[in-house]
């Protein structure tokens, strides 16, 4: 079995992995950014430590620095030595036509080696987490992509940059052109991200010079709806990064065996 470990700035996604790459569990928790002594010690060995004599590898991506060793030493004292880090320098055979390759996110790694093992090339991947980042992944070619801010922020610094707009519970409205405040916000950013994401992917795909299988993944995703996804030819994965964790933890031990 292969455990895999999304640190991300907001939670932390566990899922463990059959040797036939089935989901057999998973969990998400608050990522803590100000741990105290030995919470992620604690955290690891309450919530991940599951059949560990039969787990081949532990396969991390952490987008957070200033925890990164921490973890390490809390996931190193519970597995040992199965425990790998992902970075560019995991992969031999993953093209990363950056200025500075070692810039790329493991997040964006993962979610981009699981759209070259699943989906016709190229792809573009949307994730939409605490950032909205939009990718381009063709074979074993990483293109690059696109930064901005997520969805959840956009509506906190709505209210802190303009403290009379009220602070609106993230929900789909029923409608775009809304006849109040709150659901103007709603659809100002519901729609408005979507609308970016829609649009850049079209542009991306414009610089490419072929059409792209879009996907999507990340915990906003879910804010748009089947319909509207399929309306902008997007497929929707939540595992799609957990998934890159596992296959390129599954080469690296088909490599060694």
């Amino acid at each position: 079995m292969i455990l895999t470990v999304d640190v991300g700035n907001s939670n932390i996604v566990a899922v463990l992995y059959s040797d036939k790459g089935e989901r057999i569990w998973d969990t998400r928790h608050q990522t803590m950014k100000k741990p105290q002594k030995g919470e992620y010690l604690e955290f690891f060995t309450n919530h991940l430590r599951r059949s560990t004599a039969s787990i081949q590898g532990v396969m991390i991506s952490c987008v957070v620095p200033h925890i990164e060793e921490e973890i390490k030493r809390a996931v190193e004292s519970v597995f040992f030595n199965k425990v790998v880090f992902l970075d560019t320098f995991t992969l031999d055979d993953f093209d990363v036509r950056l200025d500075n390759p070692r810039e790329l996110g493991s997040d964006l790694l993962a979610t981009s080696y699981a759209a070259r093992e699943f989906y016709p090339q190229p792809v573009i991947v949307a994730d939409l987490g605490s950032a909205s980042k939009l990718t381009a992944v063709e074979g074993n070619i990483f293109h690059g992509g696109v930064i901005m801010q997520g969805v959840g922020n956009m509506a906190r610094t709505l209210h802190l940059t303009i403290p009379h707009l009220p602070e609106i519970p993230l929900i789909r409205p029923k409608k775009v052109i809304s006849d109040d405040t709150i659901g103007s916000i709603q659809s100002g950013i519901i729609y408005g991200s979507f609308a970016s994401v829609v649009e850049l992917a079209r542009m991306m795909e414009k610089q490419i010079g072929k059409p792209c299988q879009r996907v999507i993944t990340g915990g906003y995703a879910k804010l748009f709806g089947r319909d509207m996804l399929e309306e902008a030819g997007f497929e929707y994965n939540e595992f799609l990064l957990s998934d890159g964790l596992y296959y390129v933890m599954k080469t690296l031990n088909e490599k060694e065996s």
